[in-house]
């Protein structure tokens, strides 16, 4: 979700969804249906937060679709973009074999830059990197510390650790 140029945050309705044109990322899991995420997901999501989140970036919409969700159907739009030095996160997100492109019929719109994605994507390929690795995927742990006795049993160790870092997934009051 990205923010417009000159609109202050009231609500999420301000924000603007933005699919990136061309890539194709692991999905996500759903706890709620028992669903795990695809391998290098959580990754991939955590790269293109570095790259992007709290950064001027350049959105350029390419094209839109219509997505079909269950009953309904939702008009998605479909672009690039650009932050910084890089002018195409999802090429970034290839290259580190995060990702993959997404492969189109001749008569399909697509990214501008898929010949570049493309060769990206060959690349990783090429050293065996995220995706593309022959290595079986290595799960990251997560200490869930939300029930009492499982914080307080962790507490000594993290207390004589010292300073750790974390990421904020949820605030609920």
């Amino acid at each position: 979700n990205i923010l417009p140029d000159g609109v202050s945050y009231d609500d999420e309705t301000k924000l603007k969804k933005v699919s990136l044109a061309s890539v194709r990322a692991p999905r996500a899991g759903n706890e709620r249906y028992g669903k795990a995420d695809d391998p290098y997901a959580y990754e991939c999501r955590e790269r293109l937060r570095v790259l992007t989140v709290g950064k001027q970036v350049t959105v350029n919409i390419h094209y839109e679709r219509e997505i079909p969700m269950g009953s309904n159907s939702d008009n998605r739009q479909f672009g690039t973009i650009a932050v910084g030095k890089r002018p195409d996160v999802g090429e970034v997100l290839i290259a580190e074999g995060l990702a993959v492109t997404q492969r189109h019929r001749d008569d399909e719109e697509k990214s501008p830059r898929y010949d570049e994605l493309i060769a990206a994507e060959s690349i990783a390929k090429a050293n065996s990197k995220g995706v593309h690795s022959t290595n079986e995927y290595k799960k990251r742990t997560v200490n869930d510390l939300t029930s009492p006795q499982k914080a307080k049993a962790y507490s000594g160790s993290l207390i004589r650790g010292g300073p750790v870092k974390g990421v904020v997934e949820y605030c609920f009051n």
